[in-house]
């Protein structure tokens, strides 16, 4: 079966239309009013989340439980300046919090 790519306007392409709904539904739920749940995720799925987007190579992320914010992630090695990618994974994180608390 060939996979189906969505041409949006300005032609932006999106091979994975679930991903669209998804963010669709969560910016629904985010303004139409209700309190919107967190999902839960492990410490290696956060930490994965982080280094993905940070999309550096050779780059250790841990994700460590806080009591202000729920949880931190903590650059436990990085292939070059390592606090500019802890200021990196903090700002990710921050955005993530939003959707994600730490799974006990």
């Amino acid at each position: 079966m060939p996979k189906t790519t969505i041409v949006i306007k300005h032609g932006i392409r999106l091979k994975n239309f679930s991903a669209l709904l998804r963010s669709m539904w969560l910016w629904f739920l985010s303004v139409s009013g209700r309190p919107m749940s967190k999902m839960k995720r492990t410490a290696a799925e956060l930490a994965e989340m982080i280094s993905a987007q940070l999309g550096a190579d050779g780059l250790a992320i841990g994700v460590r439980k806080d009591h202000a914010y729920g949880w931190q992630p903590r650059v436990e090695y990085s292939p070059g300046n390592q606090l500019g990618f802890q200021r990196r994974a903090d700002e990710i994180a921050d955005r993530l919090r939003q959707y994600y608390e730490l799974a006990d």
